[in-house]
């Protein structure tokens, strides 16, 4: 898992090159929104608190540990020409902090249960 907390990270990571450009893309985008809503000058010093980071998660495995559905304040598909994403919030202190989950790394099973949560926040929205 990787956290970004700013436009430097965001740098690095995409360095990196272990997620998809489309993915990349998303997270910057919704970066830059959190400083538009919370930010105070230049974009380049904005660093998102400890509680509001931006996680991507890179293995299935990594879900089943570190994310208890329970506590998903909202699920999220985010469809692109390229790749899917989930997109989970989860309640962190007064904040949701954002996990970024490539499609193409979980298994029918568990995409089928963020599907059915997604389906179900929408309905009760």
């Amino acid at each position: 898992m990787r956290s970004i907390q700013s436009l430097n990270d965001i740098e690095y990571v995409k360095s990196l090159s272990l997620f998809s450009p489309s993915m990349m893309d998303k997270v910057e985008a919704d970066f830059f929104l959190f400083h538009e809503a919370w930010g105070e000058g230049d974009v380049l010093s904005f660093h998102l608190s400890f509680h509001q980071f931006l996680q991507l998660v890179e293995s299935e495995e990594e879900v089943k540990t570190h994310l208890n559905p329970i506590f998903f304040e909202y699920v999220d598909v985010y469809e692109d020409v390229y790749e899917d994403l989930f997109i989970l919030g989860i309640r962190n202190d007064q904040d949701i902090q954002l996990f970024y989950v490539p499609f193409g790394i979980l298994s029918e099973s568990m995409k089928k249960s963020f599907l059915n949560q997604s389906e179900m926040k929408a309905e009760g929205d």
